[in-house]
């Protein structure tokens, strides 16, 4: 068993370099945080089955744009490259913001009363 000092010592350090990303790589962090959640309801698996929150954090820093950089994230095998790798690339990519009921932010009050009658 890891001792207590030593287990806090590493979330201390991954609450500092999640603090640390920059605004960007802030939005890839929380798109891949929703993919996670979402992934692991559907596969009916807790979320750092899918990806831990460390590797969460060097998806963001790093930002990789293909199978390869993948393949260089700690802890990503041949079985999460072809499990969740398209999916994980697809959301580094784009620069919709995700909520968690999938509605992008800047549409809330683009209805007009007419678009429910």
């Amino acid at each position: 068993m890891m001792p207590a000092s030593v287990y806090l010592d590493a979330k201390f350090a991954e609450a500092e370099r999640l603090t640390a990303l920059d605004p960007p790589a802030r939005a890839v962090y929380r798109r891949l945080a929703v993919l996670r959640t979402r992934l692991a309801a559907e596969v009916g698996v807790k979320p750092y089955h899918v990806y831990t929150n460390r590797q969460l954090i060097e998806l963001s820093e790093k930002k990789p744009a293909d199978l390869s950089g993948l393949s260089a994230i700690t802890g990503f095998g041949q079985k999460r490259l072809v499990d969740y790798g398209d999916l994980i690339l697809a959301s580094i990519k784009t620069e919709v913001p995700v909520t968690t009921h999938g509605i992008r932010p800047n549409t809330l009050n683009s209805f007009a009363p007419s678009d429910f009658s």
